[in-house]
Protein backbone atom coordinates (compact mmCIF):
# COMPACT_ATOMS: atom_id res chain seq x y z
CA UNK A 1 0.00 0.00 0.00
CA UNK A 2 2.96 2.37 -0.56
CA UNK A 3 3.13 5.03 -2.34
CA UNK A 4 4.62 4.79 -6.00
CA UNK A 5 6.24 7.60 -7.24
CA UNK A 6 6.79 7.50 -11.02
CA UNK A 7 5.91 4.48 -13.78
CA UNK A 8 8.20 1.47 -13.08
CA UNK A 9 8.93 -1.93 -14.68
CA UNK A 10 6.75 -4.87 -13.70
CA UNK A 11 9.15 -5.79 -10.83
CA UNK A 12 10.35 -2.70 -9.11
CA UNK A 13 13.59 -2.50 -7.46
CA UNK A 14 13.84 -1.57 -3.89
CA UNK A 15 16.87 -1.32 -1.44
CA UNK A 16 16.91 -0.95 2.37
CA UNK A 17 19.62 0.92 4.01
CA UNK A 18 22.01 -0.96 5.43
CA UNK A 19 21.40 0.74 9.09
CA UNK A 20 18.62 2.71 9.03
CA UNK A 21 15.58 0.81 8.28
CA UNK A 22 13.43 3.81 7.79
CA UNK A 23 15.79 5.00 4.17
CA UNK A 24 13.63 3.19 1.55
CA UNK A 25 15.31 3.19 -2.22
CA UNK A 26 13.14 2.32 -5.25
CA UNK A 27 13.87 2.27 -8.67
CA UNK A 28 10.95 3.16 -10.80
CA UNK A 29 11.64 5.83 -13.40
CA UNK A 30 14.54 6.99 -11.83
CA UNK A 31 15.90 6.23 -8.61
CA UNK A 32 13.95 7.52 -5.37
CA UNK A 33 14.50 7.44 -1.54
CA UNK A 34 12.38 7.62 1.33
CA UNK A 35 13.51 8.69 4.89
CA UNK A 36 9.79 7.63 6.50
CA UNK A 37 9.84 4.18 5.37
CA UNK A 38 8.51 4.94 2.19
CA UNK A 39 5.15 7.37 2.59
CA UNK A 40 7.19 9.63 0.84
CA UNK A 41 9.47 9.57 -1.90
CA UNK A 42 11.83 12.00 -3.19
CA UNK A 43 13.53 11.76 -6.75
CA UNK A 44 17.50 11.56 -6.19
CA UNK A 45 18.43 10.96 -9.92
CA UNK A 46 16.35 13.64 -11.35
CA UNK A 47 17.01 14.75 -14.82
CA UNK A 48 19.73 11.91 -15.18
CA UNK A 49 17.67 9.00 -15.40
CA UNK A 50 14.63 9.03 -16.73
CA UNK A 51 14.03 5.46 -17.83
CA UNK A 52 12.46 2.68 -15.61
CA UNK A 53 15.37 0.46 -13.97
CA UNK A 54 15.27 -3.13 -13.48
CA UNK A 55 17.67 -3.60 -10.91
CA UNK A 56 19.20 -1.28 -7.97
CA UNK A 57 21.82 -1.82 -5.10
CA UNK A 58 22.83 0.12 -2.30
CA UNK A 59 26.64 -1.03 -1.05
CA UNK A 60 26.70 -2.27 2.90
CA UNK A 61 29.71 -0.39 3.46
CA UNK A 62 28.52 3.07 2.40
CA UNK A 63 25.15 3.93 1.61
CA UNK A 64 26.78 7.03 -0.46
CA UNK A 65 27.18 4.14 -3.47
CA UNK A 66 24.06 3.47 -5.25
CA UNK A 67 23.84 1.36 -8.45
CA UNK A 68 21.29 0.73 -10.58
CA UNK A 69 20.62 -0.26 -14.12
CA UNK A 70 18.39 -1.03 -17.00
CA UNK A 71 19.34 -2.86 -20.22
CA UNK A 72 23.37 -2.30 -20.81
CA UNK A 73 23.37 1.12 -18.80
CA UNK A 74 24.49 1.31 -15.36
CA UNK A 75 23.88 4.51 -13.12
CA UNK A 76 26.50 5.01 -9.97
CA UNK A 77 26.41 7.60 -7.70
CA UNK A 78 29.35 7.93 -4.62
CA UNK A 79 27.65 10.86 -2.76
CA UNK A 80 24.13 9.44 -2.36
CA UNK A 81 22.67 10.91 -5.26
CA UNK A 82 23.95 14.37 -5.63
CA UNK A 83 25.64 13.48 -8.91
CA UNK A 84 25.75 10.52 -11.20
CA UNK A 85 27.91 8.80 -14.00
CA UNK A 86 26.66 6.88 -16.32
CA UNK A 87 28.36 3.57 -17.53
CA UNK A 88 27.58 0.51 -19.98
CA UNK A 89 28.45 -2.80 -19.20
CA UNK A 90 29.00 -6.16 -21.48
CA UNK A 91 25.70 -6.78 -21.80
CA UNK A 92 22.03 -6.41 -20.30
CA UNK A 93 22.54 -6.35 -16.55
CA UNK A 94 20.04 -8.96 -14.75
CA UNK A 95 21.80 -8.00 -11.17
CA UNK A 96 23.88 -6.23 -9.29
CA UNK A 97 25.97 -7.36 -6.23
CA UNK A 98 27.85 -5.42 -4.00
CA UNK A 99 30.89 -6.29 -2.12
CA UNK A 100 30.30 -6.24 1.84
CA UNK A 101 33.70 -4.09 2.53
CA UNK A 102 34.16 -2.06 -1.02
CA UNK A 103 31.67 0.05 -2.22
CA UNK A 104 33.51 0.43 -5.25
CA UNK A 105 33.50 -3.27 -5.95
CA UNK A 106 30.55 -5.12 -8.05
CA UNK A 107 29.44 -8.22 -9.56
CA UNK A 108 26.96 -8.40 -12.19
CA UNK A 109 25.31 -10.95 -13.65
CA UNK A 110 24.29 -10.60 -17.45
CA UNK A 111 21.98 -11.77 -19.97
CA UNK A 112 24.61 -13.35 -22.16
CA UNK A 113 25.80 -16.19 -22.73
CA UNK A 114 29.38 -15.39 -22.87
CA UNK A 115 29.70 -12.53 -20.46
CA UNK A 116 27.49 -14.33 -17.76
CA UNK A 117 28.97 -13.03 -14.73
CA UNK A 118 31.27 -9.73 -14.85
CA UNK A 119 33.34 -8.08 -11.55
CA UNK A 120 34.20 -4.30 -11.47
CA UNK A 121 36.91 -2.98 -8.80
CA UNK A 122 36.15 0.50 -10.13
CA UNK A 123 32.36 1.45 -9.43
CA UNK A 124 31.78 0.02 -12.80
CA UNK A 125 34.28 2.03 -14.97
CA UNK A 126 36.10 -1.33 -16.02
CA UNK A 127 34.80 -4.75 -15.90
CA UNK A 128 36.15 -8.34 -15.95
CA UNK A 129 34.63 -11.57 -17.37
CA UNK A 130 34.86 -14.11 -14.59
CA UNK A 131 32.52 -16.29 -16.35
CA UNK A 132 35.02 -19.17 -17.08
CA UNK A 133 33.46 -22.65 -17.41
CA UNK A 134 29.92 -21.45 -16.50
CA UNK A 135 27.79 -23.15 -18.91
CA UNK A 136 26.71 -21.33 -21.86
CA UNK A 137 23.21 -20.10 -20.87
CA UNK A 138 22.23 -16.82 -19.34
CA UNK A 139 23.12 -15.99 -15.70
CA UNK A 140 20.32 -14.20 -14.07
CA UNK A 141 21.31 -13.13 -9.97
CA UNK A 142 24.27 -12.72 -8.30
CA UNK A 143 25.16 -12.77 -4.47
CA UNK A 144 28.33 -12.53 -2.65
CA UNK A 145 28.87 -13.54 0.82
CA UNK A 146 30.84 -11.04 3.26
CA UNK A 147 33.37 -13.98 3.96
CA UNK A 148 37.09 -13.59 3.34
CA UNK A 149 37.90 -14.50 0.43
CA UNK A 150 34.18 -14.29 -1.10
CA UNK A 151 32.19 -16.54 -1.86
CA UNK A 152 30.49 -15.59 -4.98
CA UNK A 153 27.20 -17.65 -5.89
CA UNK A 154 25.43 -17.50 -9.61
CA UNK A 155 21.44 -18.05 -10.00
CA UNK A 156 21.21 -18.96 -13.59
CA UNK A 157 18.71 -19.80 -16.15
CA UNK A 158 19.51 -23.63 -14.82
CA UNK A 159 21.04 -23.85 -11.63
CA UNK A 160 23.18 -22.49 -9.07
CA UNK A 161 27.28 -22.06 -9.09
CA UNK A 162 29.75 -21.43 -6.49
CA UNK A 163 33.21 -19.61 -7.37
CA UNK A 164 35.78 -18.89 -3.83
CA UNK A 165 36.88 -15.06 -5.27
CA UNK A 166 40.80 -16.07 -6.52
CA UNK A 167 39.84 -19.23 -7.90
CA UNK A 168 39.68 -19.90 -11.56
CA UNK A 169 36.33 -21.69 -12.01
CA UNK A 170 33.02 -22.29 -10.74
CA UNK A 171 31.28 -25.32 -8.91
CA UNK A 172 27.88 -26.54 -9.48
CA UNK A 173 25.68 -25.69 -6.34
CA UNK A 174 22.92 -26.36 -7.96
CA UNK A 175 22.13 -30.60 -5.75
CA UNK A 176 18.82 -31.75 -5.64
CA UNK A 177 17.58 -28.12 -7.07
CA UNK A 178 14.93 -28.88 -9.98
CA UNK A 179 16.23 -27.78 -13.60
CA UNK A 180 14.97 -24.39 -13.18
CA UNK A 181 15.61 -20.99 -13.86
CA UNK A 182 16.89 -19.39 -10.10
CA UNK A 183 15.99 -15.77 -10.65
CA UNK A 184 17.02 -14.73 -6.79
CA UNK A 185 19.87 -15.97 -4.23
Amino acid sequence: GLPKPSPGQWVTPLAIHPTNETILYGGWTGVYKSTNSGLAWTNISAGVITVTLADLAVAPSNPNYIYASTGSTLYVTTNDGATWTTRVAPSTINDIAVDPTDPNKIWIACNSTSNRIMVSTDAGATFTNISANLPGIVARTVVVDDNTPRGIYAGMNIGVYFREEGTASWTNFSYNLPLAAINEL
